[in-house]
């Protein structure tokens, strides 16, 4: 659940590139259709896809200007079609822009087609003509990247999909979707591992530059070893763009990897003294922070996960739990009925903005696993995924 004051914005930065703007022209053709057609633009880089410009059209052809933040930029371009009264995702396509117009056509009986997104366009410029996109020479890296992950990228998203099916058809019973997360897991672990093999052998392009950015808008998914290799590897990068703005928000990068040393914060305990996280520290166990709230279902739904695992590993973890309501008292009383018999901290989402940065809080519960060297092992909403660790 989300707590309204825990917003995105407390925690980064400028964005890639500034204020600049590029203006990208989008047209296209979709060959045989006889319906309306809607083709959006979205920029893929930042916490949430962002829509930049959309045409709804009758008749095959479509044509729009995009204004995009200086090239090259990630985007996705999308077609959706009408069922009833409701628009639809239907297709969308990848891409790396430079600035170039973008042009795409596709023959309506292949935008019917159900396939995956990465499957349709791998059809793209073949002999037969079906589906043709042309958006810059950059886009030559983008279809490359594109071959290589397909299979890979197809396997994570179905596991994703089938576990998500089960979780709603089972009322979020995290028990019967268990499998089914694993294997997603599974799935993006080979995901995640032939993206940084695409990196590692190709540090002069563009879009490399661009993929190793993405990190930071998704903190502690990557190593702090693995970011530093990366980064050192764009030296001769000329994609200036996305190098320098990795280079203005280098300490972020680091500070928010895993491996990364914690952050220290203070909070009061019940009878309001303060409490540094770095007194808790020390004694040669692991620590397991649990950021959580009276009114948060999931994070109370997880409190008999973190006894189990502290139990389990009682010989080397600890425990603090570290409430975020904004009323003592609703806190107390929570804490009562819990009775979690460990380190008790209330933080309330009005004073926790250096915790929330340190420790990218955007929703809890947020579990954030400590080693006993002081580094950041994980940082999650799931007790699973921490007990893999502690395993």
């Amino acid at each position: 659940m989300k707590p309204n004051t825990l917003l995105l914005a407390a925690m980064l930065m400028a964005s890639v590139a500034g204020n600049a703007q590029t203006t990208v022209k989008v047209s296209g053709q979709i060959k045989g259709i006889s319906d309306s057609c809607q083709v959006s633009l979205d920029d893929v880089e930042g916490y949430e896809k962002k829509r930049i410009a959309s045409i709804r059209f009758a008749g095959e052809k479509f044509e729009f200007e995009a204004s995009v933040k200086s090239a090259p930029r990630l985007v996705n371009l999308s077609i959706f079609v009408k069922s009833g009264k409701r628009w639809s995702k239907n297709s969308e396509f990848q891409l790396l822009t430079d600035g170039s117009p973008i042009t795409l056509n596709i023959d309506h009986d292949l935008l019917k087609q159900e396939m995956p997104y990465q499957q349709k366009q791998g059809l793209a410029n073949k002999p037969d003509g079906r589906l043709t996109i042309e958006a810059g020479r950059l886009q030559r890296q983008m279809d490359e990247y594109l071959d290589y992950m397909r299979a890979a990228t197809i396997t994570a998203d179905s596991a994703s999909y089938a576990e998500a099916k089960v979780w709603f058809d089972n009322m979020g019973n995290d028990e019967a979707v268990k499998d089914y997360a694993q294997r997603t897991a599974a799935a993006k672990a080979v995901q995640e591992a032939k993206r940084n093999e695409f990196v590692a052998a190709h540090p002069d392009y563009a879009l490399t530059a661009a993929l190793v950015s993405l990190y930071a808008y998704k903190p502690f998914s990557y190593s702090l070893e693995l970011f530093d290799r990366q980064y050192a590897s764009l030296a001769d990068n000329a994609d200036t763009l996305h190098v320098n703005f990795i280079k203005r928000n280098l300490d972020y990068f680091r500070s928010h990897a895993n491996g990364a040393p914690y952050t220290d914060f203070t909070a009061e305990d019940k009878t309001g003294k303060p409490v540094a996280l770095s007194s808790l520290m020390g004694n040669g166990k692991m620590m397991l922070i649990d950021f959580w709230a009276s009114w948060c279902g999931p994070c109370r739904a997880a409190i008999p996960k973190v006894k189990a695992m502290a139990k389990e590993h009682s010989d080397k973890l600890q425990v603090v739990s570290c409430s975020v309501d904004e009323k003592k008292d609703k806190w107390l009383k929570a804490e009562l009925e819990e009775a979690m018999p460990w380190q008790q901290l209330f933080l309330p989402m009005s004073k926790i903005e250096k915790a929330s940065v340190a420790y990218s809080i955007t929703s809890i519960p947020r579990l954030v696993l400590i080693d006993t060297d002081g580094k950041v092992l994980c940082i999650t909403h799931s007790p699973e995924v921490v007990q893999q660790y502690l395993k």
